[in-house]
């Protein structure tokens, strides 16, 4: 026992030695970690899902009292590896593997949750690349920048990862993308969820590239009313510089089923829309400034998915946030939410919270 100990701290120390300075492990091929030390600390004003961060308000409990909450955790703290293999004959190849700590476990032992593990193929000189592995998914691929871990998911913003095999495909300024992704709930269907996307990046306002892009997504999952419901959506995107210090993006959303996407506030069989605006300032060095604004909305006079008494019929959040650099690698960030949630059914009242969270980031 104590031998291997002692060999552990030795391969320790030895990895820590090469990692100072240049952060790079060399191995077969070159290694490269980076990630960041999240600390985090919030208080809500009413009870909110999940605590850590928000999804949604709670129902309204006119039996019980109202209660302050307040959480502190580094679940989010992130820690990645990128691989860079050798260019031959004009192909070009990497890898990156991805965790945090949001997999599970007690707050003050909480276990690490693969977010990514991918390796790419590319061919600079036909502008391709095959992906195979596990990253975010072509539908909404664009983040709000949020200091809330959810990034304003189950509040207007979808997408997540998943294991898939994607093509990406380059003409100038338009990127065509095709992937084949696992059904994660609908493996027994025989068919992979197809994603696809077109993106533009063009000059317009400044010298940064604005963005538009149109993306979706087609499958058929398990449900237990019925094995073959289908999961689908359409995506608009767009990223706009306005100018050196200001620039506004966001996304917009329609479709069916989209729990598995995080949209239609998590919940089955339903059919909705959504979107969300993030408005970025940028007005030093030192300081970014963001007003993000999201709205989740089911769609509660469906024919083919009503709507069930209880079931959360509209989600929306407003949120004010700063980052400011204290260090070269050490930022303060803090952020006020507004969050809504409006409940179906005789006598249902909406929720609404106040949701104040500040953290200490390191990044490296």
């Amino acid at each position: 026992m104590m031998r291997c100990m002692s060999l552990s701290l030795v391969l320790l120390l030895g990895a820590g030695v090469a990692l100072a300075g240049e952060f790079t492990l060399t191995t077969k091929v070159p290694v490269k970690l980076y990630g960041f030390v999240k600390g985090d600390l919030a208080f809500d004003s009413d009870p909110v899902s999940t605590g850590n961060f928000f999804k949604f308000v709670s129902a309204p409990n006119p039996a019980a009292d109202t209660a302050e909450e307040y959480f502190l955790t580094a679940n989010q703290t992130r820690l990645g590896l990128q691989l860079t293999g050798p260019e031959e004959a004009g192909l070009k190849t990497a890898a990156v593997v991805e965790v945090d700590f949001y997999g599970g476990g007690t707050e003050n032992k909480a276990t690490p949750m693969m977010r990514q593990a991918y390796a790419t193929v590319a061919w600079p000189g036909m502008d391709l690349e095959l992906l195979a592995g596990q990253t975010g998914d072509l539908v909404s691929p664009l983040f709000p920048k949020s200091v809330n871990y959810a990034v304003h998911w189950w509040t207007g913003n979808i997408g997540y990862r998943r294991p898939q095999f994607r093509l990406t495909k380059g003409f100038g300024g338009l990127k065509a993308q095709a992937a084949l992704a696992r059904t994660i709930g609908g493996e027994t269907t025989g068919s992979p969820t197809i994603q696809y996307r077109l993106a533009y990046e063009f000059p317009l306002l400044t010298d940064k590239k604005s963005l538009i892009g149109l993306s979706g997504h087609t499958a058929t999952v398990n449900d237990m009313v019925d094995p073959e419901t289908k999961s689908s959506s359409l995506n608009v995107e767009f990223s706009l510089p306005l100018s050196g210090l200001l620039a506004l993006k966001g996304e917009y959303w329609m479709g069916e089923n989209l729990d598995g996407y995080l949209g239609c506030i998590g919940q089955a069989a339903t059919e909705g829309m959504g979107y969300w605006i993030d408005l970025g300032l940028v007005p030093s060095s030192r300081l970014d400034c963001h007003l993000i604004y999201g709205v989740d909305d089911p769609d509660e006079e469906s024919e083919d998915h009503p709507m069930a008494d209880g079931a959360m019929q509209l989600n929306t959040s407003l949120s004010l946030n700063v980052f400011y650099k204290l260090g070269e690698v050490v930022t303060w960030a803090n952020e006020v939410s507004l969050l809504t949630t409006e409940y179906k059914g005789v006598g249902a009242e909406s929720g609404e919270a106040t949701r104040f969270q500040t953290s200490i980031i390191f990044t490296f």
